[in-house]
């Protein structure tokens, strides 16, 4: 499928989209549909992807290599980014362009991404914070 019919897609879960139009503060309703569309596309497997969209998912090498990027530079260079950028100029940003400067986004959405690729699960139940700070009983803690 390429990208042009991909962007035709929209969510297929409206009552999921609905409840996270709440938590809508810094991010207009397309840049987060884009962003939520990248982010399922990175963590879900087919199985699970085919519930929300006809997209199929990013090789999870993409997600890995954000995962491990140590500078917000080297969050820029991959692939995982790129696709999530060419998703915000195509969908959100073709009709209302942003106020803020191509730098400052390009800084702003690498931050974004990064934090992004930690979540594993989709839960309106918890606050970021606290999702991030979830210890994992599979990594040793020094």
């Amino acid at each position: 499928m390429s990208e042009v019919e991909q962007r035709s897609e929209q969510p297929e879960s409206g009552e999921k989209t609905a409840a996270a139009e709440g938590y809508l503060y810094a991010l207009d309703k397309q840049e987060a549909i884009a962003l939520r569309q990248w982010w399922w596309r990175l963590v879900m497997d087919q199985q699970e992807l085919k519930r929300y969209t006809k997209q199929w998912p990013y090789p999870r090498g993409v997600r890995a290599a954000l995962r491990r990027c140590a500078t917000i530079e080297s969050v820029m260079l991959t692939e995982a980014f790129r696709h999530l950028w060419q998703a915000l100029e195509s969908r959100a940003w073709e009709e209302a362009p942003p106020k803020a400067s191509r730098d400052q986004r390009l800084t702003t959405w690498a931050v974004v991404a990064a934090v992004a690729s930690e979540l594993r699960a989709e839960t309106f139940d918890a606050s970021l914070g606290k999702r991030l700070g979830v210890l994992i009983p599979s990594i040793p803690r020094a």
